[in-house]
């Protein structure tokens, strides 16, 4: 996750966002595992049918980069309303 929050950090810079990288611990009650893990933590996530032991960097990265063009957006409607008034 550090090569990819560095990532990150350098392609969102030169926008003035600044990733940070939050780690919360989840319990089994609002996280149920299945049968695969075992009595391993469960770390499964699937997306769009193919399911991933861990969240590959190409996943996270994409979803950090949906999260921050929907910020610019926005930071962009909230420019305008400020012009128009």
């Amino acid at each position: 996750m550090e090569r990819a929050i560095a990532k990150l950090e350098q392609s969102l810079r030169p926008l003035g966002i600044e990733p940070r990288l939050e780690v919360r611990e989840l319990d089994e009650k609002s996280f149920p595992c299945c049968s695969v893990c075992g009595t391993s933590p469960c770390r499964t996530v699937e997306v769009a049918g193919v399911s991933f032991e861990t969240i590959p960097e190409e996943l996270f990265l994409k979803a950090a980069l949906v999260a921050a063009s929907q910020l610019l957006s926005v930071e962009r409607d909230a420019g305008a309303l400020e012009h128009d008034t």
